[in-house]
């Protein structure tokens, strides 16, 4: 899998609530890219690890299963609330509908179906709440 398949299926999605998708290399990035001014809603796609188990091939090939982590940094941005009262319900909805989107979807045939590991808040400031949901899939590596 591809963050550009997680960034296409968020941006193909009638009645999404993001206004803004975009890849960055990792979460201070994508929050310098926005220069801490979002359009708001939006998300930006970050990988965060991958995990290979040991090779269960007997032979020359070689057989992992690799579990992807990448992350879903949302920003929600509501400047008549500095405190981030009017925000902190906004992320609460496009949690929501971000998980429908991504929770059980497979980016490809051969991935497994993706699942939600958790979130948290990174930053609060300027009436801008930064959370990151971190979600996982895997795939079979094969080399020979």
């Amino acid at each position: 899998m591809k963050l550009v398949d997680v960034e296409t299926r968020l941006t193909s999605w009638a009645g999404s609530p993001l206004k803004a998708v975009g890849r960055a290399g990792d979460i201070q990035k994508a929050m310098e890219q926005s220069r801490g001014v979002p359009v708001s809603p939006s998300a930006f796609l970050v990988p965060i690890g991958d995990t290979a188990q040991p090779n269960r091939s007997a032979t020359i090939a070689v057989i992992q299963q690799v579990a992807m982590t990448f992350g879903v940094l949302l920003a929600v941005r509501d400047v008549s609330d500095a405190k981030g009262g009017q925000a902190a319900g906004t992320i609460e909805d496009v949690k929501i509908a971000v998980r429908g989107r991504l929770v059980g979807w497979s980016p490809a045939p051969e991935d497994d179906l993706v699942e939600l590991i958790g979130g948290g808040l990174v930053q609060l400031m300027n009436g801008t709440i930064w959370w990151l949901e971190r979600y996982r899939t895997g795939f079979q590596l094969r080399v020979t």
